[in-house]
Formats: C-alpha cells, structure tokens, sequence
C-alpha cells in the first residue's frame, strides 16, 4: 500500500505517516518518488502506538511537540469559533496519549470528540455522557487522573440501557484538564484509556495540559461558544 492508504488505516494524518517513515516508527521501501508500505509494517507500527506508562521516547516528544504547534496554529485561525481548534486538539490526543478524547463545554453541553477506533467515533459523545467519571467532571479546576477505574464503578453510574450501549467499549483509565476561559471553567479536555494496566504518565498529563491551555486560548479569542452548524 501506499502512504496515504496507511496513515488511513492507522488513522492518522499524512504528514505524521511521513514523519514516521522518517524517523523509523513505520518500515517503508522507496520507490522512486513514492514509498510502499506492507500490511505487516503497519499492524507493527499500530501494535507499537499501545502507550506505555514508561518514559517518552525523544521520537515521542518530538511528535508531540509538533503537534502542539498544529493545534497552536488551528487556535490561531480560529476567529468565530474554537471548532477547528477543538478537532485538530481531539485527533491529536488520540495519536499521542489516548485511545478516545474528548472537549466539552459547561454550559452547552457541547463535545467535539474522536476515537482511534473508527466503529466507536458516532458513539463516543452518547459513552461519555452516560458514564461519570470523577476525573472528567465538568468542574474539574486542575489536571486530575483515574489511574485504575473498576467497572464495576462505571456500570453502578448507568441504567440498563446505557449498560447496553456500552458493552463494545470499556474505559480503563481517564484524565482531565480544564479550560478556564474568563476567569471561570468552560470546560474541559479529557482523554481516555480502553484497555486495562495502561494508566497515563507524567508526561502524558503534562501534554494533556498543554493541550488544554491552546484550547482555552482559542475560547477565549472567539464566541466562547460551539453551534450545532459548527459541529
């Protein structure tokens, strides 16, 4: 396969499918102008994404940063509304520290969400609101972490029916920043964990902090607000 069908198979965007031939992360043959990408190299390279609670490779912190500067740099764009801003901070999550994130507005209740699983993407805004996880709570005022949720904790916060809706999806581990805009807490970035003995490090909740203060400057610079024609 090419590099455009591999950075959408592993969701991510070109540029970061290039980074990654660049640096190693995804083994690529070169044929003249053009890579070519077996389907072993990505199932490695998707394998290799399972985060880890060690320390941050340089590769890593590298990604991460330019990243930041993408999302900078959608904030900066963003004159009417912090959509862009929310998107490109959501997909973003999602390729660095989480399995699922997700912004939402206090008082909207208003979310801008991505999932690293494409079957869960529609889904994701109905989870989230039916589960109630401390960390992610709309007033959290500072960066806070659920290392180990029990399931038996979320399933006691959801009715039957919620129960149902979310059997495809477990949450293992949670974390939350807020975006304090004017003085009082919009909001909220959270990013969460399907799968058990991954909880999020130091440097991920140092990211997902930083990701917050971009996100809060795009909402502050704007309406402060998200429309249904936005989303």
């Amino acid at each position: 396969m090419n590099l455009k069908q591999a950075a959408s198979r592993l969701d991510v965007h070109y540029q970061t499918a290039h980074r990654w031939v660049r640096n190693g992360r995804l083994a690529a043959v070169r044929l003249g102008s053009r890579y070519e990408i077996s389907e072993q190299a990505v199932r490695m390279c998707a394998s290799s994404r399972s985060h880890s609670t060690e320390s941050t490779r340089p590769s890593d912190i590298q990604e991460r940063r330019q990243h930041l500067a993408e999302i900078s740099s959608a904030a900066q764009h963003s004159v009417f509304s912090p959509i862009a801003c929310f998107r490109c901070a959501t997909r973003s999550l999602t390729t660095d520290i989480a399995d699922i994130s997700v912004i939402c507005l206090t008082q909207q209740r208003r979310t801008v969400s991505w999932s690293r699983d494409p079957v869960l993407r529609d889904s994701v805004p109905v989870l989230v609101d039916m589960v109630r996880i401390p960390a992610t709570d709309l007033a959290v005022s500072e960066v806070t972490h659920c290392p180990h949720i029990p399931q038996d904790e979320i399933e006691s916060t959801m009715n039957a029916t919620s129960r149902l809706i979310a059997r495809d999806v477990r949450i293992y581990s949670a974390a939350s920043a807020p975006l304090t805009s004017r003085g009082r807490v919009a909001g909220s970035v959270s990013a969460y964990r399907t799968s058990p003995g991954r909880p999020f490090s130091e440097p991920d909740l140092r990211h997902l902090a930083s990701v917050a203060e971009i996100c809060t400057d795009a909402l502050t610079a704007t309406s402060g607000s998200i429309t249904r024609s936005d989303l």
